[in-house]
């Protein structure tokens, strides 16, 4: 299902449901004998409908009981890049309420923080000082600014992130800056080098805020310059007077 799409059901659920109140679910069903044994059937796009009938349908519909194994499915037996294989874990850009967060086990803020600080390498967070699950909280909530959305729970936010973050094409500053790249000769070079009796060797580089780019090791004596360029009608990312560096996504990712 397209993240656009799933962005589009939200939206609109949020419409109807401001005006329509909560009944009792069919046959007066307790609330856990209706997820196991009727939501947890349903995929993605009848799930999202059934939320817009009314505050009852939108709260249950959106339990984490449910939305775990749609992340599991999605992820996992969707052969998802980086994802499979893989311990289930809340995706880190999440945005949920602080309410939700409190609901959180403090071992899930631990990770929901160190995997924001893994993927994004700039952020330093030094948990190490923390004493109160309050703290924890205080730490992620202040990563979450400039979300379109806050959700009430955690797993149908991962959800919807992780899909939304799977489909975007064009990289902005954080994308570019937020973690090392490896860096490879193109295959001419590789060919060149190695008939020469030359190590081909695996360069990683960082591109900064300020738009300086290293790498490792090093191949130029002058400090190199990035910046954003147009090439081929797509935004691109061009350091010094190299060619542009083109970004696209891995195919199983933005499924």
């Amino acid at each position: 299902m397209s993240s656009i799409v799933v962005e589009e059901e939200i939206k609109n659920m949020k419409l109807l449901n401001l005006n329509q109140e909560g009944f009792p679910l069919p046959l007066d069903l307790p609330t856990d004998l209706f997820l196991h044994h009727v939501l947890i059937y349903l995929d993605v796009s009848t799930l999202l409908h059934v939320t817009s009938i009314n505050k009852t349908f939108h709260s249950i519909g959106r339990d984490d009981m449910l939305w775990e194994r749609h992340c599991d499915v999605q992820w996992n037996h969707g052969n998802k890049y980086g994802l499979k294989g893989k311990p289930l874990r809340i995706y880190h850009d999440i945005a949920i309420s602080q309410k939700a967060w409190k609901r959180c086990k403090i071992s899930h803020l631990k990770q929901v923080l160190k995997d924001k600080s893994n993927n994004t390498n700039r952020l330093t967070i030094k948990m190490r000082r923390f004493l109160e699950k309050q703290e924890f909280i205080d730490a992620i909530i202040r990563t979450q600014s400039g979300k379109i959305m806050v959700f009430e729970y955690k797993w149908f936010s991962s959800y919807f992130y992780a899909l939304r973050y799977g489909h975007k094409q064009v990289p902005d500053m954080e994308d570019v800056c937020s973690c090392k790249w490896i860096m490879q000769f193109k295959a001419e070079m590789r060919e060149r080098m190695q008939a020469n009796g030359n190590r081909v060797p695996t360069i990683v580089g960082e591109f900064f805020r300020n738009y300086e780019y290293k790498s490792t090791p090093q191949f130029s004596n002058q400090d190199l310059m990035w910046r954003f360029v147009q090439a081929d009608g797509v935004t691109a990312v061009q350091i010094a007077q190299y060619p542009p560096l083109i970004f696209s996504r891995i195919s199983d990712y933005c499924k």
